[in-house]
């Protein structure tokens, strides 16, 4: 099965899901008791669309707090920027429908994606591997590049991050997950996902930088 005939079957399957926001409930409290999630400084998360998990209720909380900063994406030109976000009154419909900051709000307000400390990626279905499939687009997969590199330098994430840890955690509903993904070179892993049964860690430096979380 190609990419397009597993994204339409996935967003048949995701469409049929009951008690989305009881499992959306769960999926946050999984993602609140995280180490990753507790230290990170910069947090990027997203507007769902209908059929993903709401991240609503952690938003809501990091906003209400106000002491780390929550980021999230808007798109212009084809590609996805970032923004600080303080209230979700500055939100408006965007591209595709998708809440983003207002434009008038963004100057100011920009976030580098090398500051972001965990991204928190929706998808249409991830892997046990941390592979993401996405909407086709391809949006997210140069966002996260972008957030695995040093400002100024094009290597790659592994040889310039280090410890210092940019971690991205996939978020979807158990039945997204599928046992392996077709994937292409440009495809960006995660390195966990989060379902409303748990975690599933993917990656090996997630596993030494929070063994507490697994």
């Amino acid at each position: 099965m190609d990419k397009e005939q597993l994204r339409q079957t996935l967003l048949k399957k995701r469409a049929a899901e009951r008690d989305l926001p009881g499992k959306s409930a769960q999926i946050q409290s999984v993602i609140s008791v995280l180490q990753a999630f507790k230290q990170a400084q910069t947090l990027l998360f997203y507007s769902a669309l209908p059929g993903e998990a709401s991240l609503d209720g952690l938003l809501n909380s990091e906003l209400l707090e106000g002491r780390r900063r929550v980021v999230l994406p808007y798109c212009s030109q084809g590609e996805l920027g970032l923004s600080l976000l303080l209230s979700k009154g500055e939100l408006t419909p965007g591209a595709f429908k998708v809440l983003e900051l207002r434009p008038e709000l963004r100057a100011g307000r920009e976030v580098a994606p090398e500051s972001v400390d965990l991204a928190l990626i929706p998808g249409v279905g991830f892997d046990r591997f941390g592979n993401r499939l996405g909407y086709g687009k391809g949006y997210f997969d140069r966002l996260l590049e972008r957030c695995r590199l040093r400002s100024g330098s094009e290597e790659r994430p592994e040889t310039v991050r280090g410890s210092s840890g940019f971690f991205a955690l996939g978020v979807c509903l158990h039945s997204q997950l599928v046992e392996r993904l077709p994937i292409e070179a440009h495809d960006q892993r995660c390195d966990g996902i989060v379902t409303e049964r748990g975690l599933l860690v993917c990656s090996e430096r997630f596993r030494e930088q929070f063994p507490e979380d697994y």
